[in-house]
């Protein structure tokens, strides 16, 4: 689950990941997220110098809230499962605009594609000129 929530994959959580997991996790669990407290949570187990949370760190975070044994590990699965949901969800989201984007169904973003977007989005012609000078 550290790895879930270590979503840039360097080894340590910050304090955006920290919140980002810990409010997907609520949501699944059908918990009121609490944005506050989650940052205090995150602040008073991350390593003060680094200002992240290390594996040792997330978990006594873990242990202390759902104890040890079944309960730990029941939590930790459903944590899990939460996460890769959401995860899932997202990159289906950005498949869907990829394939929105790609018109012609080649498998690229072509550079009158992205034009085209840029236009859709209220872009000027001379800004998108500006963007893709030959």
């Amino acid at each position: 689950v550290f790895k879930l929530y270590d979503c840039n994959g360097n080894g340590h959580i910050s304090v955006e990941e920290w919140v980002w997991a810990e409010e997907v996790t609520a949501r699944e669990q059908g918990k009121p997220f609490d944005e506050q407290a989650t940052v205090s949570t995150f602040n008073k187990r991350a390593v003060v110098q680094l200002g992240f949370i290390l594996p040792k760190e997330f978990v006594a975070e873990m242990i202390a809230r759902y104890g040890t044994g079944k309960n730990l590990l029941t939590m930790l699965s459903r944590m899990e499962r939460a996460i890769m949901v959401q995860r899932a969800e997202s990159t289906s989201d950005i498949l869907k605009v990829f394939q929105a984007w790609d018109v012609d169904n080649s498998g690229n973003i072509s550079k009158a594609e992205l034009k085209a977007v840029f236009l859709e989005v209220g872009c000027s012609i001379s800004a998108i000129d500006s963007v893709f000078k030959d």
